[in-house]
């Protein structure tokens, strides 16, 4: 038995270290491609004036390389969920539910590596030549789009041919069924890329729009075609927390590096933020006519100070903690109150029990005592 358990512990161990060499080589290889696209795209611009013709040829091969860029992202992102799905079953844990949170757990972490490394990468980069708020905003549209054909497209194209296959040539092929957590998760990593990326391209939110519907349709074709139902029930208070956690998580991490960028970050010199040291002074000056040297500014400037920001969060968590032991003790209390009423129908039942007993037994002596009467009668 502690045989047993030693193998287990071997292979969840073995596991999750596969997991962080793979999410570890999956960062270091999309910097390295951000890091040689990038030096491309300064070659193509420092060779411009040299050549138009090369130039041209130049430009086509970096549009390329950043194409690709997002196929790959796309592709790792599809594939290495697919094998932590595949190594889970030799984990054994107790529960298939347990299985299910740790596969999902893995795929998040590898979202927000992927999503991370790219920000970050681009954040390095704000005493380039290049305007990183638009190189940033482009990397993310092609993520989206490159999700589009591969995640949907490809997925749903795959499915088809794989329904089919088991029609017409295979019958003893398994038919492919709709995983509910996967979508879900894609579904949040599209809503991350979002966040990121539509402050620094205005028409991304018309593309997310468009986007998921043609998404809903495809999947609505490839769920009523090619899927077979599930062999056990889906029930979505199972996960409807994790989820919520999930996106909870990538908002405050986009509001967090928000707050970096706007407040921290150099601006380049193109774009609306131009001609200022970082956004929020833009922002102030143009869109709320707030100059350096005023009430409001002296406010803003206040509220921005690290006592207060402190006294802010630890304010949040303080009504946090107080509505957690407040939702707590209501919980309790829903306990007592559920046992209460047990015991009431316990009594309750006691007590019709107690009074069809000794209602019987009158009854029941009654007709005795009548019964010898008339025997005596008789007599």
């Amino acid at each position: 038995h502690w045989c047993h358990e030693l193998y287990v512990k071997c292979v969840r161990l073995a596991v999750t270290g596969l997991f962080l060499a793979l999410s570890a080589g999956t960062g270091y290889l999309i910097y390295a491609l951000l890091t040689h696209s990038f030096l491309a795209k300064l070659n193509s611009q420092a060779g411009h004036v040299i050549e138009i013709v090369l130039d041209e040829e130049t430009t086509v091969s970096t549009a390329g390389e950043s194409i690709a860029i997002s196929f790959v992202t796309t592709s790792i992102l599809i594939l290495l969920p697919m094998l932590f799905s595949f190594l889970v079953r030799y984990e054994e844990y107790h529960r298939p539910r347990i299985s299910l949170y740790v596969t999902m757990v893995r795929t998040f972490l590898l979202e927000l590596i992927v999503v991370a490394v790219l920000v970050v990468f681009w954040l390095r980069r704000e005493d380039s030549e290049l305007c990183w708020e638009t190189s940033l905003g482009q990397e993310v549209y092609r993520l989206i789009m490159t999700d589009l054909l591969l995640a949907v497209l490809g997925m749903t194209l795959a499915e088809t041919v794989r329904s089919q296959l088991k029609k017409k040539v295979w019958p003893s092929l398994t038919a492919p069924g709709f995983d509910i957590s996967r979508n879900t998760l894609n579904l949040i990593h599209n809503q991350t890329l979002f966040w990121v990326g539509f402050f620094f391209s205005p028409l991304l939110p018309l593309v997310m729009v468009v986007k998921m519907f043609l998404t809903f349709y495809i999947k609505k074709f490839g769920v009523l075609n090619n899927c077979e139902p599930s062999a056990r029930s889906w029930r979505a208070t199972q996960t409807e927390t994790l989820f919520l956690v999930f996106t909870f998580i990538a908002l405050l991490g986009v509001l967090v590096t928000y707050g970096y960028i706007i407040t921290r970050v150099n601006t380049s010199d193109c774009g609306p933020f131009q001609g200022s040291t970082f956004m929020y002074e833009k922002i102030l000056e143009d869109a709320f006519q707030v100059e350096e040297g005023n009430e409001f500014w002296h406010f803003l400037m206040f509220l921005t100070k690290p006592g207060v920001v402190a006294g802010l969060l630890l304010t949040m968590c303080a009504g946090v903690y107080y509505l957690r032991a407040q939702s707590s003790a209501q919980m309790k209390m829903v306990e007592i109150l559920r046992e209460m009423l047990h015991a009431e129908a316990r009594d309750k039942e006691y007590l019709l029990e107690k009074l069809s007993f000794f209602t019987g037994g009158r009854k029941s002596q009654i007709r005795n005592s009548h019964l010898v009467g008339n025997h005596s009668d008789t007599h």
